[in-house]
């Protein structure tokens, strides 16, 4: 179900077009099972200075390096960022569970949400580009949930595999 509304999604985005604000960090996947990963850079790309992101950190050079880069080259260049690499797989050995193969069918998927220029955006790397769910009325977490009721619930109300963090 989910599949056949990213579909219709992207049609209604195709023929209607929307606004992308200038400020929208957003990269393509190109790993598999790798969505956990490109939700995180995605919050933190549009969101480093409120969340202090140091530029000297892995996550501070990636996004320096990746600055005015298309989604398609900031996908590619997480591919090569290895002092990203060195910290996933140093805070993973703490985890408890084990990663999943990349190429794994898995049943879950991470996207991010941010406000831009006043608007909610779903940044989904799977997707075709950012997705703008309009303005946030003044209450980002309320548009966000009203977006994620729409847009995902809405469409599989038996789905229990969905979680929201904020």
């Amino acid at each position: 179900q989910q599949h056949a509304a990213k579909q219709a999604q992207t049609g209604r985005i195709a023929t209607a077009g929307q606004h992308i604000s200038p400020k929208v960090r957003y990269m393509k996947q190109y790993v598999g099972n790798a969505c956990g990963t490109i939700a995180a850079c995605h919050c933190m790309m549009n969101n480093a200075q409120v969340l202090g992101v140091r530029s000297d950190s892995p996550v501070g050079k990636f996004i320096t390096a990746t600055a005015g880069q298309g989604p398609e080259a900031a996908g590619e260049a997480l591919a090569d960022a290895n002092d990203l690499h060195s910290a996933s797989e140093t805070i993973a050995q703490g985890g408890q569970t084990a990663a999943p193969n990349a190429e794994a069918n898995m049943d879950h998927h991470f996207v991010c949400f941010v406000e831009a220029d006043g608007d909610v955006y779903e940044l989904d790397g799977a997707k075709c580009g950012p997705i703008n769910h309009g303005p946030v009325d003044g209450n980002f977490l309320l548009k966000t949930a009203q977006v994620i009721k729409k847009e995902f619930i809405d469409i599989d109300p038996g789905n229990i595999h969905f979680n929201m963090m904020a």
